[in-house]
C-alpha cells in the first residue's frame, strides 16, 4: 500500500500511499487512532497543492526503539486504513 524511495542520507524518508489513499486523511486517522504522527507531503509543497499521496517521515531525533514502534504503529494504520 506504499512505496519508500531510496534513503542515501537526510533526515526524512518520503513514501508514497497507493490506491488513492489520501495522505492527509492517513496522517489524521493515524495520529488519532494509533497515537503516531507525520507530515502529509502536501504540507511542504508550495501553496499546498500535489503530493496528496506522500508522507513525509522523519528519524532525526527518535531512538532505534522509538523508530521501531513508529514503523509498527504505521502498518498497523496502513492495514487498518485499507479495510476501511
Amino acid at each position: 500500500m506504499a512505496d519508500v524511495g531510496n534513503a542515501a542520507g537526510g533526515m526524512f524518508l518520503w513514501c508514497r500511499l497507493h490506491d488513492g489513499v489520501s495522505a492527509m486523511d492517513f496522517a489524521v486517522r493515524a495520529r488519532d487512532r494509533w497515537h503516531v504522527a507525520f507530515f502529509p507531503g502536501v504540507c511542504f509543497t508550495p501553496n499546498y497543492e500535489g503530493e496528496d499521496f506522500s508522507l513525509r517521515l522523519t528519524f532525526a531525533r527518535q531512538t532505534d526503539a522509538q523508530m521501531a514502534e513508529g514503523v509498527r504503529r504505521i502498518a498497523a494504520a496502513l492495514k487498518s486504513f485499507a479495510a476501511n
